[in-house]
């Protein structure tokens, strides 16, 4: 059998199946050599020069000759088909390395993505449960703001009740002693006037003509005193006697008490009513201390009390006035 190269020592077959070739071992390292079993070779020569041809066993792929440089190096032809498969392989092997290397990525990328967003909204809700705690301590500092703001108004409306209520006692309590002073005056006159039993006392305020009064104390005639009291204030029928028992009187004050005592007994109780009066004035002077003081007394507590919710009020204006400035900072 004669081929390219007019070498007439060309033996040809399957690899595999050169058990009766002279140079066995070469055989059989070419047949293990051969990737795809069933493909037809061809030997040309001997040792150390061997030509070998590759083919199909069909014999329809392309026929390649190279020498070998060695002994054991040999090269073949591998068919078209398989290297186009071989090639689609790799190929398709490399595309889906590639796509799952780009899948990967992606869903790696994803996966970042998707934590960072968790990580965002665990930071959103972090922040917004905080904000809800400090609104909520806000709501409930304003709510005891507010409540402490009502206590002390009604602890002012309650001050300013029980102050107009002290007000109104003391007023209550000033007019019953100027009511009591005026009664005890009252009654100081009614005294007064119940101890001036004869006309002695009561003429001078009530009698405008006080001769009558002093007729009956003239040295005339005494066997008739008491009817010269009535005919002669009113008729005036003598003009004449009135002048000199008035001027009698005027002349000779003493003699009058001794003639009236020996002429009306009834006048020896006339020194003691004197004594009484002083003792109602002295009492009434006390009185009128003891409710004048306690007027005082009871004017000054109010003043001093007002003077101390006036400071209350102002002390507690400057905190309130103080807190609204910090809060309002």
């Amino acid at each position: 059998m004669t081929r390219e190269g007019g070498r007439s020592d060309c033996q040809e077959g399957c690899a595999g199946v050169f058990a009766h070739h002279p140079s066995k071992p070469l055989m059989l390292a070419l047949a293990k050599r051969t990737p795809w079993p069933g493909t037809r070779v061809i030997l040309c020569g001997r040792l150390p020069d061997l030509t070998l041809v590759e083919s199909s066993c069909s014999r329809s792929s392309k026929q390649l000759q190279e020498r070998l440089n060695s002994l054991f190096i040999t090269t073949w032809i591998q068919p078209q088909w398989n290297h186009l498969l071989r090639l689609t392989l790799i190929l398709i092997l490399i595309l889906i390395l590639v796509l799952v290397l780009v899948l990967t990525l992606i869903l790696i990328l994803i996966l970042i993505i998707i934590l960072i967003l968790i990580l965002i909204l665990i930071i959103i809700l972090i922040l917004i449960i905080i904000l809800i705690i400090i609104l909520i301590l806000i709501f409930i500092i304003l709510i005891l703001i507010l409540i402490l703001i009502i206590i002390l108004i009604l602890i002012f409306i309650i001050l300013i009740l029980i102050l107009i209520i002290f007000i109104i006692l003391i007023l209550i309590l000033s007019l019953i002693l100027i009511l009591t002073l005026i009664l005890i005056l009252i009654l100081i006159i009614i005294l007064i006037s119940s101890h001036s039993h004869h006309p002695h006392l009561i003429s001078p305020i009530l009698n405008p003509h006080p001769l009558p009064s002093s007729h009956p104390h003239s040295p005339s005639p005494s066997s008739h005193p008491h009817p010269h009291l009535i005919p002669h204030p009113y008729p005036h029928p003598h003009p004449h006697p009135h002048p000199h028992p008035h001027l009698h009187l005027h002349l000779h004050p003493h003699p009058h008490p001794h003639h009236h005592s020996h002429h009306h007994p009834p006048h020896l109780h006339h020194p003691h009513p004197h004594p009484h009066p002083p003792l109602i004035l002295i009492l009434i002077l006390i009185l009128i201390l003891i409710s004048s003081h306690l007027i005082l007394i009871s004017h000054l507590i109010l003043i001093l009390i007002l003077i101390l919710i006036l400071v209350l009020i102002f002390f507690l204006s400057s905190k309130f006035r103080m807190f609204f400035l910090w809060w309002t900072r």
